[in-house]
Formats: structure tokens, C-alpha cells, sequence
């Protein structure tokens, strides 16, 4: 079984734990937590509350530095600000960061707004994906991010959360008509994974777990207890190795930072 990465992860926090706890999750803790699960690697963007762009980066910049083997760093952006093209330049261009996080729900604008078409295509210039949050009406509905990857077909889009449970039921005919569009499955079951697998194919789905919203624990002895439903093709694309081929990165190898 290849190594385990955790395709969404945060530090700092989430838009599920910033308003009920202060608590600042840092990159020690989410390294402690990949050790407690046997998970190598993990993509992590910085979280908080709304408006708090810099300071996420901030945080996910220094955890990237502190665990250079096993983080892998996605750059946040909100596409109507000023500073974002500067701000991808600055985070992929020096520090190595890997891909690109959108999260239209909670920075307010929709997926499908004229700056996300930016994003996307300097996004496309440098040659990383782009994660974009998913699973909420009407910011970040599965067609809107199938719309936006159709829009680029050149370009790597993520659907995070892969709809979640509410919008589940767009979320696999809006990828099956796009071949640039894969899905990551925090906040969904295993049956889930399945029926995406048997209709868009085992290469465009990604496991992850939105911590620290969620406990890595029980996805994984989820996945362990339903695991005679998949081949070990299917568990090792899910499990890392789509991940590690879209991001460009091997597990125990460094980042630049």
C-alpha cells in the first residue's frame, strides 16, 4: 500500500471550528495527528475566520517550514481582493507551495465569478491545481466548480468535499462531464467513493479529511472496515497516489520552502 495523504487538511483552523473554538491548531499538532493514523503527508492551507487571508498563509508558511517532509502547502486566495496574483507569486514562486485554495462560501462570491476564472488560469500559467471548496448553496455548488473546470480544460480543479452530503447528488454527473475535475472526500462515506469511482474512474478521487473539523480516526477504520469494496489499485489511487501525482510531490520528499 503506497503512503497515505490527507489531501485537505488546515491549520489555524476552518470554517467548522472558528466560531466555536479559539483554539489555534498549529503544524505540530496536525504532524502528531498524521503519526497517531500512519498518514506520511498531508496538503494543508491555513483557516480561520473570514477576511483572515494573510494570517492563514502565515500559518500555513511556517508549519510548510517546520515539517518540510511531510506538509505540503496550498496558498489561499479570495480572487476580488487586489493582492491575490501577487500573493500566488509570492507563496508558489518563493516558498514552494503547491496548488492553490479557493473557498467561495466563506469569503463570499461564487465559484463561478469572473476573478475565480483569473485565479484558475494563473493557476494553469504555473502549473498547479486549484482546490475549491464545495457542498454549499449558492456560493459552491458541485455544477458551478464542474462549469469552472470546463471553462479551463487545460487546468487541474479539486472539488473539496466532493459536494458534501447535501449536493452529493450533482456531484458525480458534474464530474462525468468534465475530465479535469477531481474529487476529494472529506465529510462523505465510503459508499460515496464508490459509486464516483465506478463513473468517473479510480484516478480523479482523493482521500482527505478537513482536520481539524474531523478526526483523521474514523475515516480511516471506515475505510479499513469497508475496504473489500475496493481493489488495492483502487485504495492506493484514492489513498495517495492521485494526490501525490496531481501535486507534484512523493511522500518523504522535501518541499522547497
Amino acid at each position: 500500500m503506497t503512503g497515505i495523504i490527507d489531501a485537505h487538511v488546515h491549520v489555524g483552523g476552518c470554517m467548522s471550528t472558528c466560531f466555536f473554538t479559539d483554539h489555534v491548531f498549529t503544524g505540530q499538532e496536525l504532524v502528531d495527528q498524521l503519526d497517531a493514523h500512519g498518514v506520511e503527508q498531508a496538503i494543508v492551507s491555513g483557516g480561520g475566520k473570514p477576511h483572515g487571508i494573510k494570517s492563514m498563509n502565515e500559518m500555513a508558511l511556517a508549519s510548510v517550514r517546520d515539517f518540510p517532509d511531510r506538509l505540503i502547502g496550498l496558498v489561499r486566495v479570495h480572487p476580488l481582493l487586489p493582492d491575490w496574483e501577487t500573493t500566488i507569486d509570492s507563496y508558489i514562486g518563493d516558498h514552494g507551495f503547491r496548488g492553490v485554495k479557493l473557498h467561495p462560501t466563506q469569503d463570499a462570491y461564487t465559484a463561478l465569478d469572473p476573478g475565480c476564472h483569473s485565479v484558475v488560469e494563473k493557476a494553469e500559467e504555473l502549473g498547479v491545481p486549484v482546490l475549491v471548496h464545495s457542498g454549499t448553496m449558492p456560493y459552491a455548488m458541485p455544477g458551478q466548480i464542474a462549469d469552472l473546470a470546463a471553462a479551463h480544460p487545460k487546468a487541474t480543479i479539486i472539488m473539496a468535499h466532493a459536494g458534501r452530503g447535501e449536493l452529493y447528488q450533482h456531484t458525480v454527473p458534474s464530474a462525468a462531464r468534465v475530465e479535469n475535475l477531481l474529487l476529494e472526500f472529506s465529510f462523505q462515506l465510503p459508499s460515496s467513493v464508490r459509486s464516483s469511482i465506478d463513473a468517473i474512474g479510480s484516478e480523479r478521487v482523493m482521500y482527505g479529511t478537513n482536520w481539524p473539523a474531523v478526526s483523521m480516526k474514523p475515516w480511516l477504520e471506515t475505510l479499513q472496515a469497508c475496504r473489500t469494496h475496493f481493489s488495492d489499485a483502487e485504495l492506493q489511487q484514492f489513498l495517495g497516489l492521485n494526490a501525490e501525482r496531481v501535486y507534484g510531490v512523493g511522500v518523504k520528499r522535501d518541499n522547497r520552502v
